[in-house]
């Protein structure tokens, strides 16, 4: 497993996510056979080193949250790293520190290595948002604290009211979406903001490609990659592997990935074992179609 490190924390490129697929985001597995799919997926990705596993309340309104307790309630806690969101309705002060309690009896721990803020709120102002987050580092209930969705503004709307740095912004990121005006704005943005702050980005739907990706995506995936299947194999590797090499081998970039299959973890795992030459990076970097943006608004 290949890491990087900022702040002084030392995370795999790769992370274990709990969205979409089986885990069905707004309601939890619906069956036994999905629940256990999910669990073993957990411990899947741990034996294989990605020891930096994702999650948020608003994930199967909490079921996310418990799997993933049940799915750790045997392995060392400290030999792993732990993130979860709080959600956007839940922002002011009294709220934060109630979501946190709720997080940690759901994942069976008594600490967070990270926790985020999920989404942005209009209604409820950064100035009292990030104060609380602070406090919750304060108690020991979190270790270091984040944001998703936000744009270069809301960072450092967020930063100005923290007493501690964001380690990361965890937004949208693959070959082909790059400049979603509704989630955050152009991630060329949020990067070398990231960059110049020492913050991670983490990417999530690492993958889109098609029949993989929502009904909207699939105008964007619908443009096409040219070269990605002659790229893969000249590797003997296959696309998706390509294109989550592409992002972790970006400075301060880290993939935050969903599978319950057994062989695309591993094959997540194995797309870390090699090197893009030069003019494979840069034809990817150069892959965002002008005339995508339209369906990313």
């Amino acid at each position: 497993m290949k890491y990087k490190k900022l702040q002084g924390v030392k995370l795999p490129v790769l992370c274990i996510g709990s969205w979409t697929s089986l885990w069905n985001e707004m309601e939890g597995p619906k069956t036994p056979e999905d629940r256990q799919a999910c669990l073993d997926s957990i411990k899947q990705a741990i034996k294989l080193g990605i020891t930096h596993i994702d999650t948020a309340e608003l994930y199967g309104m909490g079921k996310s949250e418990e799997i993933i307790g049940e799915a750790i309630k045997d392995i060392d806690r400290k030999s792993l790293f732990i993130t979860s969101k709080v959600a956007g309705n839940h922002l002011d002060s009294d709220s934060i520190h109630q979501a946190i309690d709720k997080s940690l009896q759901r994942l069976g721990t008594d600490y967070l290595d990270l926790y985020l803020v999920h989404w942005a709120n209009d209604k409820i102002p950064l100035s009292e948002t990030m104060p609380a987050m602070c406090e919750l580092i304060d108690s020991g209930k979190i270790k270091y604290i984040g944001v998703s969705n936000f744009s270069v503004e809301q960072m450092k709307e967020a930063q100005k009211h923290s007493t501690y740095p964001l380690l990361t912004n965890q937004v949208e990121y693959n070959v082909l979406a790059r400049g979603q005006a509704n989630r955050g704005g152009p991630t060329s943005e949020i990067l070398q903001y990231c960059r110049e702050n020492e913050m991670f980005l983490t990417a999530y739907r690492p993958i889109m490609m098609k029949d993989q990706v929502t009904k909207k995506q699939k105008l964007i995936a619908g443009l096409g990659i040219p070269k990605l299947e002659e790229i893969a194999k000249k590797y003997q590797k296959t696309p998706s592997q390509i294109i989550l090499n592409w992002l972790t081998s970006q400075e301060n970039v880290i993939v935050a990935f969903t599978s319950t299959s057994e062989k695309n973890i591993e094959d997540n795992v194995n797309a870390l074992d090699f090197e893009l030459q030069t003019e494979d990076k840069i034809y990817l970097d150069n892959q965002f179609p002008k005339d995508a943006e339209p369906y990313l608004k």
